[in-house]
């Protein structure tokens, strides 16, 4: 629901040098170790099926107290946005939300974990920083889902793209407009890039957490969101940027054969990483709401991973 497809309209920009993970094969061996991470993920709950979510309250009423439990459900109904007002800076709670035994949801906790961490290595070893690049699409995603044409729906924003394009005409050429006139500025530094890919911290996890709850909220995408259907929606993101760092890798191994001075970097056009960058940004929206789902505190793996030595829960 939260991803879409990358646009261009960097024209003008100049060609950038990649960070050198992607041009040494880095990156190739943190993504292989990504899709790994999820494969084990995928392996707790492959034979939960529908199972593997929490029942609601309404399956175990009586049908004797069904009318009596109407007129609260109907007050709740009322209260549901001050609700979601009053939980967003609360503290995910660590309890099962699943239908796990202990050692399962253990399971899931730890796999999960490990892969946080190869997700945000990956990320920095492509020198992209997951929160620039995740706050960027999510105003693109909040353009390309307006609550007034998607709210309860399942369907992509191409459903009704044809609406969004009369609206959104004007402003696509207004940016088409200053990236035309936008002057060429030289590259960031290594150390500027660097400073940028740093890993998500607690609390930005936990912005990222609030943020797509009010996102999801708005929109009437709870329904959806079932954590069996986000951990599939990631696995369709990651699959995105495999296709990413193939094309990449594709682009590097031609200039490789045309380069004829050893020292002269490789540069690639910016919508290349661009694109990357917003399928890794996918990927953290689904990760965080998978982890909102089930209960797991995405922020403190966040923090392991950031803290200097492997902490003993996670080998």
């Amino acid at each position: 629901k939260m991803a879409e497809i990358p646009g261009s309209d960097n024209a003008a920009q100049l060609p950038v040098v990649p960070a050198v993970g992607l041009t040494n094969g880095e990156a190739v061996l943190a993504f292989l170790t990504v899709s790994a991470a999820l494969g084990e993920i995928a392996e707790v709950v492959q034979w939960k099926g529908d199972t593997l979510e929490p029942k609601k309250d309404s399956d175990t009423i009586s049908s004797a107290a069904s009318s009596s439990d109407a007129n609260a459900e109907s007050s709740d109904a009322n209260s549901k946005n001050a609700e979601i007002q009053t939980t967003m800076t609360t503290k995910v709670q660590e309890q099962p939300k699943l239908n796990l035994s202990e050692k399962e949801y253990a399971l899931l906790k730890r796999r999960t974990g490990e892969f946080v961490h190869s997700y945000l290595d990956f990320a920095q070893t492509c020198g992209i920083g997951v929160m620039a690049v995740w706050r960027k699409k999510l105003e693109k995603v909040r353009k390309k889902y307006p609550v007034e044409l998607c709210k309860g729906s399942a369907d992509k924003y191409t459903a009704y793209v044809d609406r969004l394009a009369k609206k959104d005409e004007s402003a696509l050429e207004r940016r088409r407009a200053r990236s035309r006139s936008r002057s060429r500025s030289p590259s960031r530094s290594r150390a500027a890039k660097k400073a940028s890919a740093k890993a998500p911290n607690n609390e930005e996890c936990i912005e990222s957490r609030d943020l797509l709850r009010k996102l999801v909220a708005e929109r009437d995408w709870e329904q959806y969101h079932t954590s069996r259907n986000l951990l599939l929606a990631l696995t369709g993101e990651i699959g995105e940027v495999a296709e990413e760092v193939k094309r990449i890798q594709i682009e590097l191994t031609k200039m490789e054969k045309q380069r004829l001075d050893p020292k002269k970097p490789f540069v690639l056009h910016p919508d290349r990483i661009k694109a990357l960058g917003e399928e890794i940004a996918d990927c953290w929206s689904y990760l965080v709401r998978f982890c909102d789902a089930s209960g797991l505190d995405l922020g403190n793996m966040a923090e392991l991973y950031c803290s200097p030595s492997e902490p003993e829960e996670m080998k």
